[in-house]
C-alpha cells in the first residue's frame, strides 16, 4: 500500500498502521525463509492476522497532522483501523452468523504449443503429452465463517467474535488458513466520567506456499518451468528433464509451510475532569511466533544448490514483540466563533524481533516432515553449546584417530569480519539421536 508515493528507493514505503489506538510494526511477522535454490519469498502481509468482518471503518491520514501524532513513523501515511464495538447490540443481546462460499480458478493461461505441435517445429519428443498449466492450476472452493455476540448493557457494551477462514490456491499444494479470536470490551464508571476499553485478537495464521520466488533468476521456478517445460514430458515427479526442470518434480518434492501465533491487544482508561478537560492512559501488547519449514527431497531435479540425493531443509523461526504505553491530555473548548483543541502527551513503544535461521543438508529420508523435524532437534540440542556465537555449524567426521562417529561443534566469533573460530569439545553423535544430519547455520 502507497500514500504518499516512493520516498525512498531502497527503504520502506509502507504507512503505518495503528488498530484500535496501537500503532503494529509494518514489518512481517511471519518467518522469513531462506534459498534453497529456487530464490527468495516475498515478506507476507503483517495485517493477514485480522479477521475483515471485524473491522468497522479505516481512516487515511496523509498530510502534516500523521506525522505531528506519531512521528517520523507516519512520514509515509498511516491507516487507523477501528474493529466493531458491542454498542448496536441491544440490550438482550444479538447473535449473528455468517458463512461464504468462495469459487476461484485462474484468470487466464498462456496459448502455449500443444505436444504434437511442439514436435512439429522440431522439438525433442519424450513420448508424452502434458499439458503443464492444466497440471499446476486448478479451480477451488474456499471457505469463511464468522460467528459474532454483541450486547449494549447500557453503561458498557461488549462484542465477542469468532472467525474461520480456508482459502485455496489456485496452484496445487498451496493454502492460507486463519482461525481468530476477538474481543471489544467499553464499561463506564463513576456517572460516565470514567471509560475503560479493552481490546484484544488472538489468532493462527497456517500458510502453505509454493516453489516461487522473485528472485529465482535464469533457473526458473515452479511458474516459469510450467511455461517453458516440453510439453511432451511425461507427468512424473521422477522424470529428469535435464537441462531444464520437470514441473511435476517441484511440485511433488518441496514443502513450504509456516505457522505464525499473535496476539494484539489494549486497555486505555480515560477520565473526564470537566467537559472540556479529559486525559487517557493507554497499554498495549503485539506479540507473536512464527515458524517456517522449507524442505526439498533428495528426490529433487535440476537444482543448481547441492547434488542429486542431497535432501535439504530450513527452519526459520520468528518472535516479535511491542509494548506500548501512552498518556494523553486533551483540552477542548468551544468560543462564540471559534474553537480550541489543545493536546500534550508522552507515547514509548518498545519493538523486539530475535529468531534463527537453520539449515540443514546431506539428508538421505525421502520424508520430509522427518527432514524438518531431524533440523529443529539438532539446532534444540546443540544451541546452549554456543550460545555467545552469531553462527555455527555441526558436521560428521571420522578423519581423525579414535573420533569415530562424532560431531564437532565449531563457532565463529560474533565480528564476522576476522572470521576467528574456536572449537568445543567433540560430542558423541548418540547425544543427538540424529543420523541423517549433515550441516546447521544459525544467523
Amino acid at each position: 500500500m502507497r500514500i504518499r508515493g516512493a520516498g525512498s528507493v531502497r527503504g520502506n514505503n509502507s504507512p503505518l498502521f495503528v488498530i484500535d489506538g496501537v500503532p503494529v510494526s509494518n514489518e512481517s511477522v511471519s518467518a522469513s525463509g531462506g534459498d534453497l535454490g529456487a530464490g527468495s519469498s516475498g515478506a507476507k502481509n503483517p495485517l493477514n492476522f485480522i479477521n475483515p468482518n471485524d473491522i468497522e471503518s479505516m481512516s487515511v491520514l496523509k498530510d502534516a497532522s500523521a506525522t505531528a501524532i506519531y512521528g517520523s513513523r507516519g512520514a509515509n501515511g498511516v491507516v487507523v483501523i477501528t474493529t466493531k464495538s458491542g454498542k448496536g447490540g441491544g440490550t438482550s443481546g444479538q447473535w449473528g452468523f455468517s458463512s461464504n462460499l468462495n469459487i476461484a480458478t485462474v484468470a487466464n493461461t498462456y496459448d502455449l504449443l500443444s505436444a504434437e505441435e511442439f514436435v512439429e517445429r522440431g522439438g525433442a519428443d519424450l513420448g508424452g503429452s502434458t499439458d503443464w498449466q492444466e497440471y499446476l492450476f486448478r479451480t477451488t472452493a474456499s471457505t469463511d465463517n464468522n460467528l459474532s455476540y454483541s450486547q449494549n448493557y447500557g453503561s458498557g457494551n461488549v462484542r465477542a467474535t469468532f472467525g474461520y477462514s480456508k482459502q485455496f490456491g489456485i496452484i496445487e499444494n498451496t493454502d492460507f488458513e486463519r482461525i481468530s479470536g476477538r474481543i471489544n470490551l467499553t464499561q463506564r464508571f463513576f456517572d460516565n466520567k470514567l471509560t475503560l476499553n479493552a481490546q484484544g485478537t488472538v489468532s493462527r495464521i497456517n500458510d502453505r506456499a509454493p516453489f516461487i520466488s522473485r528472485t529465482s533468476g535464469s533457473t526458473g521456478d515452479l511458474l516459469a518451468s510450467t511455461y517453458y517445460s516440453n510439453p511432451t514430458l511425461t507427468a512424473n515427479p521422477n522424470v529428469g528433464a535435464d537441462p531444464d526442470r520437470n514441473p511435476a518434480n517441484l511440485l511433488a518434492y518441496y514443502d513450504d509451510n509456516s505457522a505464525t501465533d499473535r496476539f494484539l491487544g489494549n486497555v486505555s482508561l480515560n477520565y473526564a475532569f470537566t467537559d472540556e478537560l479529559s486525559a487517557k492512559v493507554n497499554f498495549g501488547l503485539d506479540t507473536s511466533e512464527s515458524t517456517r519449514g522449507q524442505v526439498v527431497s533428495p528426490n529433487i531435479l535440476g537444482f543448481t544448490n547441492g547434488v542429486v540425493g542431497n535432501g535439504r531443509a530450513i527452519v526459520s523461526n520468528l518472535d516479535a514483540q511491542s509494548k506500548l504505553m501512552e498518556l494523553t491530555i486533551n483540552y477542548n473548548k468551544e468560543f462564540e466563533n471559534s474553537k480550541l483543541d489543545a493536546l500534550v502527551g508522552y507515547s514509548f513503544q518498545d519493538f523486539n524481533r530475535s529468531g534463527e535461521n537453520l539449515l540443514g543438508q546431506g539428508y538421505a529420508t525421502t520424508d520430509m516432515n522427518q527432514i524438518i523435524s531431524s533440523t529443529q532437534q539438532a539446532y534444540e540440542d546443540t544451541r546452549n553449546l554456543a550460545s555467545n556465537y552469531q553462527g555455527y555449524g555441526i558436521g560428521t567426521f571420522n578423519d581423525l584417530p579414535g573420533n569415530g562417529d562424532q560431531f564437532r561443534i565449531l563457532g565463529l566469533t560474533p565480528n564476522i569480519n576476522s572470521t576467528t573460530s574456536s572449537s568445543l569439545p567433540n560430542i558423541p553423535i548418540n547425544a543427538f539421536s540424529v543420523d541423517t544430519f549433515g550441516a546447521v547455520l544459525l544467523n
